[in-house]
This record gives structure tokens, C-alpha cells and sequence, in this order.
């Protein structure tokens, strides 16, 4: 899971023009000796991490205090076996471009979190065709235009007609649009200018293709959304008032405001649109992302998010972060974590990510986190230096106008993965929280 805060300052950065011993071959780390806890004794621990979306371009580990080691990706796996007597280990991972963007995760975690997990990279489909059909929804009052969302697995497309792609405003189409390759899902969705009005799932639709098989879709009363209440608890004294981000989160696609998400709101104050039933699929999530800030400023950001089946939902905020102090101007920077507000939690991730624009053209993001069995106690994470390990990113260089993100995230479930998404995977009704500062500086 990655923090949600660094989705909030995307539109930022686009501005910005936002473990001991280690071998690699066939994706496996090996360590033996006295150094390693190895000799007699138990076996070693294996960590098996699977990569969903992309393949990542390069990736590394290291075990315990060791050099981070290039490692090779046996399909979509990479297995680490850390030797007895070692617990923590680290892995970093390149994702392919998305876009203009090159993200680079560094994951530093201990055995104690489990030895199961998911990276997730964001990926352009390589396969697309052509969505044909003919939509109305003109028994309805408002609709202005329509999105469709086309999903194969993992791989989601978004395209769409009426004013948000520069058309003009009509409660009928006749489409032809962009659409993920083969044999997709189609969730058709309505809008006016106060936000999704209704929505139809079509499932088995060939692309390219004509939608329902040539028929005209068209949109009912049953078709349509239904407003739900989004409370608010624990706002902080002297904060804005919150805003929420809503979603549907399409089965299969990954969890957080990725590829998969089907917007449903942006900037919620009271409630959402809840789609109908009839549009909803076995592993669909709805996902609210609620954030509020200091009304004196916003160096400061305090987060909540949950997921559930539908229906009314409750976001409730934590104790802010009050102590921070800013991390110095460097190429590698390091940040002190001194927040207690989430003492005594065993799911507890701190996250420190830089996101820089080396060429005018391009952003380049490094994202580390930490968990705390790997943090032990310890109130500093630092960007490492990962320069000799050939394809991970380099550090900015002297000048570079960086942007930079610290946060520390609580959630209600184990930290089981991690992706340039909020989450990859949540049971249903789990809550996580968030707090955390952000800002700029020159490397000097």
C-alpha cells in the first residue's frame, strides 16, 4: 500500500516541469556463513514478492545491513531467502514508464511482516482497440455526457464523450472510443454537471467491437446512482473542513486512485454517488480517501481512507503531526519520524519519496518505505544511495528543484504491498489513516 499523500500532490509535480549478504541469478539471494547466521540451525526464511501490472524494469534487495544486489525476475516473482539470524530486508524495484513518469519503489520490511509480498506497477495497456455502440440516457434529467471504463485483468482504459473531452453537452452518442484489447468489461457511466447520474456493466464484450452487441444502451431509473451520507469524526481543531476523494475500485485493477479507479468524486464535502447494484461486480471496492488541512497554511496534511461494500461511511482522522521538522536540502535525504499518535499499532508504515523533473519533460519519483518492525524503535528513514545498481534511478543533481513527501500511515490490516497506487489489496471494511508534511527545496 503507498500513502495516499503522495496522490494528492500528483497535480503538484506535474508542475514541476510531481539486508548482510545478498547474490542475485533467478531472482533468489542466498547468504551462508557465520555472518549470515547460517551454519547449523533452522532453515532460512523465503520471501516470495510478486509483481501485478507491470514488470518492474530492474529491480534489487538486500538482506539485513548489506549492499542492495541487482536481482533477476523470474516471470512475475522474485524469491529473497534471508538466513537465519537475519530478519529485515529491503527491495527496490523500477516500474515501467507511465507516461512521462519513472517511479522507483524502495520496500524495507522484516520477516516478522509476513513473507508474502505484492508490488504493483501502473503500466500503459500494450493492447487496444476500437468500442463502437450508440448510448442514451435522455430519460434521465441532466446527462450531459458519458465515460466508459474497459477493463481486461489488470489492464483498464478510460474514454468518453459530452463536455469533459471538449464536445457538446448531450444525453445521447453514438461512440467510437479507445478500449482495452479482447474480452472486456464495459462499465458505462452517465454524467451531468453535478457528477455521475447512473451506470450500466456489460461483461464478455469483445474489442474491438460494437457495446450490447449493437443495441442502443439505454439508461433507467433502475440505472440510476444513489447518494450516500460520508461522515466526518476526530477533525482536528483549527483544520479546514474535510474533502473527500470517492472511487470504485474495479475487481482485479488494484486498490487507490490508479488505472482502476472509477471516479466518483473529487472533492466530496457530504456524501457520494453509490452506483446500482446491478453495476457492481464480485471484488469491486468502493474507496474514500477524506483529507483536511491547517487553515493557516498547508505544509501539513492529515488523511483517512476506508473501504467498503457501499452504503454510508465513516472517516475518522488521527492526532495531527505536530513536531516535524523539515528535512534538510540534499540529494539523499533523511527525515525524523516523531509522531506518537500511532503507538502501540503493529501495522504502522513511514514513507519518505522524492519527485523531481531532471529533463523539463519527465518526472522521476523515489518512494521508501518503512515498516516499523524493520524501523525497530529507529525515528529516521532515508533515500539510500542506490547509484551502484545499474538501472535504479540516480539522484537529482545539484540545482534540481525537488519535491518531497513524509508521511506515516496506520491501517486496520498487515502491510502486504506496495504500488504507485494507494493500495494493491484491502479486505472490505478495512480503515487505514495518515499524516504527513510535504514541500520543495534546491539540492544543493
Amino acid at each position: 500500500m503507498s500513502s495516499p499523500l503522495f496522490k494528492l500532490l500528483l497535480p503538484a509535480m506535474a508542475g514541476l516541469t510531481i539486508a548482510g549478504c545478498g547474490g542475485s541469478g533467478g531472482g533468489t539471494t542466498t547468504c551462508t556463513g557465520a555472518d549470515c547466521g547460517g551454519g547449523t540451525g533452522p532453515p532460512p526464511t523465503t520471501v516470495t514478492v510478486t509483481f501485478g501490472g507491470g514488470v518492474p524494469t530492474v529491480a534489487a534487495a538486500k538482506i539485513g545491513t548489506g549492499a542492495f544486489i541487482s536481482q533477476t525476475v523470474s516471470g512475475n516473482k522474485l524469491t529473497l531467502s534471508i538466513p537465519n539470524g537475519t530478519t529485515n530486508y529491503a527491495v527496490a524495484a523500477v516500474c515501467p514508464a507511465l507516461g512521462t513518469a519513472q517511479w522507483e519503489f524502495v520496500w524495507e520490511a522484516s520477516t516478522a511482516d509476513g513473507t508474502s509480498l505484492d508490488f504493483y506497477c501502473e503500466y500503459t495497456n500494450a493492447s487496444q482497440g476500437t468500442l463502437t455502440g450508440s448510448l442514451d440516457a435522455s430519460a434521465l434529467p441532466g446527462v450531459q455526457g458519458f465515460i466508459l471504463y474497459s477493463q481486461n485483468g489488470g489492464s483498464v482504459d478510460t474514454a468518453g464523450v459530452g463536455p469533459d473531452y471538449g464536445q457538446a453537452a448531450s444525453p445521447t452518442a453514438t461512440i467510437s472510443l479507445p478500449a482495452v484489447g479482447g474480452n472486456d468489461r464495459i462499465l458505462v457511466l452517465a454524467e451531468s454537471s453535478q457528477g455521475i447520474v447512473a451506470a450500466k456493466n456489460f461483461t464478455g464484450q469483445t474489442v474491438s467491437g460494437a457495446l450490447n452487441g449493437g443495441n442502443t444502451v439505454t439508461f433507467t431509473t433502475a440505472d440510476e446512482t444513489t447518494p450516500e451520507t460520508i461522515t466526518y469524526s476526530n477533525v482536528p481543531a483549527g483544520f479546514a473542513a474535510p474533502s473527500t476523494y470517492a472511487a470504485l475500485e474495479l475487481a482485479g485493477s488494484g486498490l487507490g486512485d490508479g488505472e482502476g479507479s472509477v471516479d466518483l468524486a473529487s472533492q466530496a464535502t457530504t456524501s457520494y454517488s453509490a452506483l446500482p447494484a446491478s453495476a457492481i461486480e464480485s471484488g469491486d471496492e468502493y474507496f474514500f480517501q477524506a483529507a483536511t488541512y491547517p487553515q493557516a497554511g498547508i505544509s501539513t496534511t492529515i488523511a483517512a481512507g476506508a473501504t467498503n461494500s457501499g452504503g454510508p461511511v465513516t472517516l475518522t482522522f488521527p492526532a495531527p503531526w505536530t513536531n516535524f521538522a523539515t528535512p534538510s536540502p540534499a540529494a539523499l535525504p533523511s527525515a525524523t519520524f516523531n509522531y506518537t499518535g500511532f503507538s502501540g499499532s503493529s501495522n504502522v508504515t513511514e514513507e519518505l519519496g522524492l519527485a523531481w523533473n531532471p529533463n523539463n519533460t519527465a518526472t522521476n519519483v523515489i518512494d521508501v518505505y518503512a515498516t516499523s518492525n524493520y524501523q525497530a524503535g529507529s525515528t529516521t528513514l532515508a533515500i539510500p544511495d542506490l547509484s551502484s545498481v545499474p538501472g535504479l534511478l540516480a539522484a537529482p543533481v545539484s540545482t534540481a528543484n525537488v519535491q518531497w513527501v513524509a508521511s506515516i500511515m496506520e491501517q486496520s490490516f498487515p502491510e502486504t504491498s506496495v504500488g504507485n497506487g494507494v493500495a494493491i489489496t484491502a479486505p472490505l471494511d478495512a480503515t487505514w489513516s495518515l499524516v504527513g508534511y510535504y514541500g520543495n527545496f534546491s539540492v544543493p
